[in-house]
């Protein structure tokens, strides 16, 4: 859900920045799995990294000392003991995903059509976030594009081209805008993208 694999420290770093409520990471540079979280209190115990907290696994433990006993944290959060014998509350950034809708290029899986050109507006509630799970993406590289909005302010977030699917992307705010254009040559099977929603 918040789990991300084959990517790097600097990247998990700056996934966790641009979500909201995430303040804390758990990497593994063995396997290159990164977790987002939220942790609390902050301290200095753990590194501080262009404005976000950053922990590493190596610097956080199982719970085996007396700081987690009796646990401090509320239900659903697991208590961890810092190399500092100093207790933490974490949290998966996001909750549980619900399933909202798929959406999909013009004839996926056939090939969208040239000069084609789509929109989708994607609201979120209050108090949830959506996300965006690729499931496939195929596209004539720097001709056809999907771009994604902020649907708040109207600003884009991403523009994506070409044969690699995309890592989750969740909204900051209140949704997304999205758009798809081709050009008027060589076309693929496109995308279908998987919209949830946090519980």
């Amino acid at each position: 859900m918040s789990l991300i694999s084959h990517i790097g420290p600097t990247m998990c770093t700056n996934k966790c920045k641009s979500l909201y409520g995430c303040n804390g990471v758990n990497f593994d540079r063995h396997q290159l799995t990164c977790e987002l979280l939220r942790i609390y209190p902050t301290t200095e115990d753990i590194s501080e990294k262009a404005g976000s907290m950053f922990a590493a696994i190596s610097s956080l433990q199982p719970i085996k000392a007396a700081a987690c006993r009796p646990n401090p944290c509320s239900e659903n959060n697991k208590c961890i003991v810092s190399r500092h014998n100093k207790p933490f509350c974490i949290s998966t950034v996001g909750g549980e995903l619900i399933f909202v809708k798929t959406i999909r290029s013009t004839n996926y899986p056939a090939a969208y059509p040239n000069s084609d050109s789509r929109s989708w507006s994607l609201d979120a509630d209050n108090n949830t976030r959506l996300v965006l799970k690729f499931k496939a993406f195929k596209m004539e590289a720097g001709s056809d594009v999907l771009r994604i909005y902020d649907r708040l302010g109207g600003i884009q977030l991403y523009s994506l081209t070409g044969f690699l699917n995309p890592d989750n992307i969740w909204s900051k705010a209140n949704g997304f805008y999205i758009t798809f254009r081709s050009d008027g040559s060589v076309t693929y099977s496109g995308f279908s993208i998987d919209v949830y929603k946090t519980s």
